[in-house]
C-alpha cells in the first residue's frame, strides 16, 4: 500500500460530514490525552469535541462515554485505509494497555506519536516553559503553515515547510518566543540546508509512504542527530523520540521524574541530571518497567502528581 502523488490532494469536506466511530477496544479519554503536554495545537471546538491537525489531515474527535468519534474536516491523503492507519497510529491503538500495564490502573491517557518535524519544533518550545505558553507559540507556527479550513470560527492550519521558519526570528520574538526564536529558526536552517540530517527530514515522508517497519539503525541515527540541533538537550530529545519516533522505551528525564526516581530507586538526594547519571536512570526505568517505560512514565506521573507525593 501506497501514497502517490494521484492521491496527494488538498480536499475539503463539509463540516457536516458524518461522524465514524473508531473501532477500538482500548479506552481513549481525548481531554486527557490531548492537553496531557505532549502535543499543543489542538482546539475545543464544542462540548466533548476536540479538533486539530495531525500528520496530513485536520481532524475532529468527540467523546461519547468512552467512545471516540471521528471525522475529517481538510485532508492531503486521498485514502481512508491511510488516514485510519495514522489515526490508530497517533493512538498507538495496536498497544493493549491492559496487557502492557499490568501493575498500573489504566484510565483512558494515552501516549500520542505524531509526525516528527512537528514534533521537534514544539518541544524546542516546550523548554522551561509552560502549556499555556507553549500551545500560543506552537499555534503561532501553524499560522506559518498552508491554511486547511476554518472550523466553528477557528482556523486550521498545517506544520509549514521548513523554509517557511528560516527567517522568522524577528516575528517570533515580538511573539513572545524570547531565547527560542533563534533555536527554531537555526534547526529549520539545519534541517534545510544541511545534508547531515537528511534522515530526519525524509522520516515523514517515508511513514506517508508506507514504509511502516521500524527501522531501529534509522531510529538510531535520528536520536544522534536530534541531540546535535539547537534548543535540544537529552530531556526535549528524549520527549521527540518517544512521542514521534515510538521509542516507548524512553523515559524523559526531568526534575519532577528525577524526584520520582530518587523516590523510587533510593538515589541519593544531591544526585544532579549529569549526562552519566541521566543515561543511569533511565537505565534504572528499563531495568523496572521495560520496553514500555515510556508509557508507564505517563501513568506514573500523572498518579505522583495527583496525590501530590511530587512536590
Amino acid at each position: 500500500m501506497s501514497c502517490n502523488k494521484e492521491n496527494m490532494q488538498n480536499i475539503t469536506l463539509n463540516d457536516n460530514e458524518k461522524w465514524n466511530f473508531l473501532d477500538t477496544t482500548e479506552i481513549i479519554d481525548l481531554k486527557e490525552t490531548l492537553f496531557s503536554g505532549q502535543i499543543f495545537n489542538f482546539h475545543k471546538t464544542d462540548l466533548e469535541e476536540f479538533t486539530g491537525t495531525i500528520y496530513f489531515f485536520v481532524i475532529s474527535f468527540k467523546q461519547v462515554n468512552q467512545k471516540v468519534l471521528y471525522k475529517i474536516l481538510h485532508t492531503k491523503i486521498n485514502s481512508e485505509e491511510l488516514i485510519l492507519f495514522f489515526i490508530k497510529k497517533f493512538f498507538n491503538l495496536n498497544l493493549s494497555y491492559k496487557d502492557i500495564l499490568k501493575d498500573i490502573d489504566v484510565t483512558g491517557l494515552r501516549l500520542i506519536t505524531n509526525s516528527l518535524i512537528p514534533t521537534i519544533f514544539s518541544f524546542i518550545c516546550s523548554a522551561n516553559n509552560n502549556v499555556k505558553r507553549i500551545t500560543k507559540m506552537v499555534n503561532y507556527m501553524y499560522s506559518k503553515g498552508e491554511f486547511a479550513c476554518s472550523y466553528k470560527k477557528i482556523d486550521f492550519f498545517y506544520f509549514p515547510d521548513i523554509s517557511r521558519l528560516l527567517d522568522c526570528e524577528h516575528d517570533f520574538k515580538e511573539n513572545g518566543f524570547g531565547y527560542r526564536a533563534r533555536y527554531i529558526c537555526k534547526t529549520a536552517d539545519l534541517l534545510k540546508n544541511d545534508k547531515l540530517f537528511a534522515e530526519i527530514n525524509k522520516y515523514d515522508v517515508d511513514i506517508l509512504q508506507f514504509k511502516k517497519v521500524k527501522n531501529n539503525l534509522n531510529i538510531n541515527l535520528i536520536k544522534n542527530l536530534l541531540i546535535k540541533l539547537p534548543g535540544i538537550g537529552f530531556k526535549v530529545r528524549d520527549c521527540i523520540c518517544l512521542m514521534s519516533l515510538e521509542c516507548f522505551e524512553i523515559v524523559p528525564i526531568d526534575t519532577h521524574i528525577l524526584k520520582y526516581a530518587r523516590h523510587i530507586f533510593n538515589l541519593e538526594n544531591n544526585v544532579l541530571l549529569t549526562k552519566i547519571s541521566y543515561n543511569k536512570i533511565q537505565s534504572k526505568f528499563i531495568e523496572k518497567f521495560g520496553k514500555y517505560a515510556g508509557i508507564y512514565q505517563l501513568f506514573i506521573f500523572k498518579k505522583y502528581l495527583e496525590k501530590k507525593i511530587i512536590n
